[in-house]
């Protein structure tokens, strides 16, 4: 017997053959694993059981009948076709108990596969590792989920890549049940590749000039999906507007040309934030910020900000101007002034200097010149310095959520200096890279990697402010341990920082539940003076993670390694990313 067969894999999350509702109790045996879960999922008296619903005793019995073709039916997309079910319904003390022996049979393999490409992308890379990589072959169990899963991996590729038109020409699973073998047959057709057409913005709040600046296409140019979400994301970034909408308009193509359309609402001209929050390294937090928007036809804004801690009073003003099309410069100028009192050090610092920033190879390149004048001490050092700093930024960021990221990396690479002979007290070189990638396990499980690396090469060290010089442990850092308690130490054993540092971090995070998880995690790192005779800092434990509406909240225990297991508590609510 033949059967063509069009598969629909519905996947839920459970691990017990046995479900309870107050007056129906169901026992399913003889499954496990993901087929386990489908049964319990798919099949009508299951799920009524697993909701916990009541149901009349005519319904049960219904119900009942029905659930051996259904659980026969919910074993398909995973190959089991000659599934045999013996089914018993018995009532006690007015609750039913209903029981599904289950004898999945043996399973249907893949005879033959068939995965082919037509059109004008049959020769693309993109598309030809899917054919490779196709997540069936011949002798495999036909599991209709990575049938379905490697023919959405076409249609994925074809819309990020402007192939708007293309089709599957065949995508049949032709079962022999005679056999217990299956033929897949999967043509996909790409159609012609669309190009970006005509941009167009409906909104009268800036010059239209300032908003073509963050545009990263041209006309004619490869139609890419991503390409719209990083504008719509620049354009919701820039502040001014409340809703961003980026359509391509398929209807309206010329040819082969998509125009995109652009619609835009406008945020009001000024916006107040105050915001607390706690962290352990930091105590108890507020923030105060004052945003001027559209201070003209040409964009130009204003940031003022406040900011108290236990450790930090500081206060700053920003006034933002974006370039003008086709220039993609935003140019700030910015003034602020600082008070930190960490355990290890106290500072003071005025500061005053200007940025500019553009896209370049894909990341944000930001140019920079200030001038900070700080008086300091930390451990027997005090002084006072004068350092006119330039410096040079590149920032990489991509998340599919910048408050809760489930595939995801931040990527930071800095270098500054200053030298005694141009406006400065000491010389130094300063680079550091700061990097985090976020990967999704499965849907309730995280894998989350981060490093920090950094070197000042100087001479003059002991002259460099606390804010020059580096320290680790704390909630960022290597949990465990004080924030800023890792580094070398002068003569009084004061922690005073390091001109070199080395942090690492590996977490495992668990949801088990859509707001609620647990974390597992181990960090090491320790700040080190040029000759690295420091030791590297080890601490672990476990975390409770909370999604928020502001972010995720993060209360972590960790044990110190090294120093006699010390226990402490970080707390830390944001985003991750």
């Amino acid at each position: 017997m033949i059967l063509c067969v069009m598969p629909v894999l519905l996947a839920s999350f459970g691990c017990s053959g046995r479900l309870h509702s107050r007056k129906l109790t169901v026992e399913i045996e003889g499954l496990s694993g993901a087929p386990l879960k489908n049964v319990e999922a798919s099949v009508g008296i299951a799920a009524s059981a697993a909701r916990r619903r009541d149901v009349s005793d005519d319904d049960v019995q219904r119900l009942h009948e029905r659930a051996p073709e259904e659980v026969a039916l919910a074993l398909q997309p995973f190959g089991y076709y000659g599934a045999r079910v013996e089914p018993r319904l018995e009532r006690r003390h007015g609750r039913w108990r209903a029981r599904y022996l289950v004898d999945p049979g043996a399973v249907v393999t893949v005879r033959s596969l068939s995965v082919e490409l037509s059109g004008e992308g049959r020769t693309e890379p993109a598309f030809t590792r899917l054919v490779k990589g196709f997540p069936l072959a011949e002798g495999d169990a036909l599991w209709h989920g990575l049938y379905e899963g490697g023919k959405a991996a076409f249609i994925r590729v074809a819309a990020d890549s402007g192939y708007l038109d293309a089709v599957f020409d065949t995508a049949t699973v032709l079962v022999d049940l005679d056999a217990l073998a299956a033929d897949v047959v999967v043509r996909f057709d790409t159609g012609p590749r669309f190009r970006f057409g005509e941009v167009t913005f409906e909104q009268d709040i800036v010059d239209e000039s300032v908003l073509r600046a963050l545009v990263r296409f041209s006309r004619g140019t490869p139609f890419r999906s991503p390409q719209l979400i990083e504008l719509q994301q620049a354009l919701s970034d820039v502040g001014y507007f409340s809703r961003v909408e980026v359509k391509p308009r398929r209807d309206l193509a010329q040819g082969l040309e998509v125009p995109i359309e652009i619609k835009l609402a406008p945020k009001g001209r000024t916006r107040t934030e105050v915001g607390a929050g706690y962290g352990t390294d930091t105590g108890p937090r507020l923030t105060l910020k004052l945003s001027l928007r559209r201070l003209n036809r040409v964009g130009h804004n204003a940031e003022l900000e406040g900011r108290i801690s236990a450790i930090e009073q500081s206060a700053s003003a920003r006034y933002l101007m974006p370039s003008m099309y086709p220039s993609t410069w935003l140019k700030t100028v910015f003034a602020g002034y600082q008070k930190l009192d960490p355990t290890s050090s106290e500072s003071e610092k005025v500061s005053v200097g200007g940025t500019a920033s553009h896209r370049r190879w894909g990341l944000k390149e930001t140019w920079s010149l200030r001038f900070e004048h700080e008086t300091f001490r930390v451990g027997v050092d005090d002084g006072t310095s004068d350092l006119l700093m330039p410096g040079l930024d590149w920032m990489h960021v991509r998340a599919d959520d910048r408050i809760f990221t489930r595939r995801g990396r931040r990527i930071r690479l800095y270098v500054d200096g200053a030298h005694d002979q141009v406006a400065s007290s000491a010389t130094f070189l300063r680079t550091k890279f700061e990097g985090k990638a976020i990967a999704s396990l499965a849907p309730n499980a995280r894998f989350i990697v981060r490093a920090e690396l950094g070197r000042t090469f100087t001479s003059q060290f002991r002259d460099l402010p606390p804010t020059i010089r580096f320290f680790a442990g704390g909630d960022q850092s290597v949990r465990g341990y004080e924030f800023r308690s890792l580094g070398p130490v002068d003569e009084g054993g004061t922690v005073i920082g390091g001109d070199a540092i080395i942090v690492g971090s590996v977490e495992t995070d668990y949801f088990f539940t859509s707001k609620w998880g647990m974390a597992l995690f181990f960090d090491a790192g320790n700040a080190y003076s040029s000759s690295l005779r420091e030791e590297l800092a080890k601490g672990t434990g476990v975390g409770l993670r909370w999604r928020s509406p502001v972010g995720l909240l993060r209360l972590d225990g960790a044990v110190a390694l090294d120093k006699d297991y010390d226990f402490r508590v970080h707390f830390v609510i944001g985003p991750d990313l």
